[in-house]
């Protein structure tokens, strides 16, 4: 899910299914590789909206907690490290999880 509902004006509903209560949620608590897609594509992209900033920065959270970090390190990067460097960090081993899965044998 890469955009929101009509009734979603403010994208209240869209922010809260990429955050890290949502999707990284989710993915913190087992691995699926198709919704690991989905934040990832929005950090990488964006929506071409107006607040990309924004949804590309939960969508950040969201790989963090889904990667394994806390909750509350999940919210920024560590001491030390820029946003930028964080985010390209998290990007990078999203990636690589997802090419890794995708190398396993598929089990029966």
């Amino acid at each position: 899910m890469l955009g929101s509902p009509e009734w979603d004006l403010n994208d209240d509903a869209f922010a809260a299914a990429v955050t890290g209560a949502g999707a990284g949620e989710i993915l913190h608590d087992g691995f699926d590789a198709g919704l690991l897609h989905t934040p990832l594509k929005l950090a990488e992209e964006g929506r071409g909206e107006c607040n990309d900033d924004l949804m590309q920065r939960f969508a950040v959270e969201a790989i963090a907690r889904a990667l394994g970090a806390s909750h509350a390190e999940s919210m920024r990067p560590p001491e030390g490290v820029t946003r930028s460097e964080w985010s390209q960090g998290l990007l990078r081993a999203a990636r690589e999880r997802l090419h890794e899965v995708a190398r396993q044998p598929r089990q029966p």
